[in-house]
C-alpha cells in the first residue's frame, strides 16, 4: 500500500468530483453499499438546487470522512467497487488507480 486509504482517496478527490456526472445514481450505490448514511443520500437526492459538482463533493467527502475515522482499506475497496458499477469509464479508471495504490484486486 502506498498510503492510507484516506490519503489515497484525498489525492483523487478533485478528479472524482470533476468526473461524477450522475451523483444521484452514485448516492444510491453508496447507500446500498453502506458507505453513506440515509441522511446524506436524502440530501443529495432531494436538493435539486445543488449542482452536480456540489452533490459529488458531498458524497465523496462523506466517504473521505468515514475513511479518516475508521482507517479500513475495505471501505475504500467498497467505494471503488461502487464507482466501477456506475458504468462510467472515467470513474472506473480512477477506481482502478486507487485499488492499485492500496494493493487491491482491480477485478473485484
Amino acid at each position: 500500500m502506498t498510503g492510507s486509504p484516506h490519503d489515497i482517496l484525498r489525492s483523487h478527490l478533485m478528479q472524482l468530483i470533476d468526473v461524477i456526472t450522475t451523483p444521484d445514481r452514485l448516492a444510491d450505490g453508496l447507500f446500498a453499499a453502506n458507505l453513506i448514511p440515509n441522511a446524506v443520500k436524502d440530501r443529495v437526492l432531494s436538493q435539486q438546487s445543488l449542482s452536480c459538482q456540489d452533490k459529488a463533493s458531498i458524497l465523496v467527502n462523506q466517504v473521505l470522512t468515514s475513511l479518516k475515522a475508521f482507517k479500513d482499506p475495505k471501505t475504500l475497496i467498497s467505494f471503488c467497487d461502487v464507482l466501477k458499477n456506475q458504468d462510467d469509464p472515467n470513474l472506473s479508471r480512477i477506481a482502478n488507480t486507487m485499488l492499485k495504490e492500496i494493493g487491491g484486486d482491480m477485478n473485484m
